[in-house]
């Protein structure tokens, strides 16, 4: 969850940029000599700040977010600050049916912890909706309905991250020659069969 703090969040977003894969063309460019490093002079105000500079003009956008935030905002901030992570994950009702969410967080640390939400949670929204989690450590996992105590005949959207299913590969031989028209034009012609009849007849039986 973003804290609107622009000493945070501009930091933030060039660790981001940081962690990104060097394109091609820099990785090429980075050996060319930049007439900056032969003469210093050149350098102005733009070579010591780019996009991540935290400026007055921030700050005060900030100052007055603050002032303007709602209770229930002021408390997600303060959880937020606390060192609380904040989830806000969106469930769609695809099916139609009414349940309640049976929630199974797994945790970093390998603990799990199972939150129920009521059916009414759906009472004003009955095909989307979205709930903020929050938790002590970060959360690496997700699943919906993990005992499957709820009417869901699909259970393979039920997952964060989405869990694999096993399938089997069926082999089979592919007949190349289906449509070869030259082929089946020269192909010989069958005589037709001759069936000899029979006839059943009834026997007395032996005595």
């Amino acid at each position: 969850m973003s804290t609107k703090n622009p000493e945070i969040e501009k930091a933030w977003k060039k660790a981001q940029k940081e962690a990104q894969p060097i394109s091609i063309s820099d990785q090429r460019n980075k050996a060319l000599p930049k007439k900056v490093d032969i003469d210093p002079a050149l350098k102005d105000f733009y070579n010591q700040h780019d996009d991540f500079t935290v400026t007055n003009k921030d700050r005060n956008s900030y100052a007055e977010e603050q002032e303007g935030l709602e209770p229930w905002e002021r408390k997600l901030l303060e959880q937020r600050n606390m060192g609380k992570h904040l989830y806000l994950v969106d469930f769609s009702n695809i099916g139609g049916l009414v349940m309640p969410l049976i929630l199974e967080i797994e945790l970093k640390s390998g603990k799990k912890i199972i939150e129920r939400v009521p059916a009414e949670v759906w009472r004003y929204a009955p095909h989307k909706i979205s709930k903020v989690i929050i938790t002590d450590e970060p959360m690496v996992g997700l699943v919906q309905d993990p005992y499957w105590e709820t009417a869901d005949i699909d259970t393979s959207n039920n997952a964060w991250p989405r869990k694999i299913t096993p399938s089997r590969l069926e082999l089979f031989k592919q007949d190349r020659d289906k449509n070869n028209l030259m082929k089946d034009f020269n192909t010989p012609l069958k005589a037709p069969e001759t069936k000899a009849e029979t006839k059943a007849e009834a026997r007395p039986e032996a005595k």
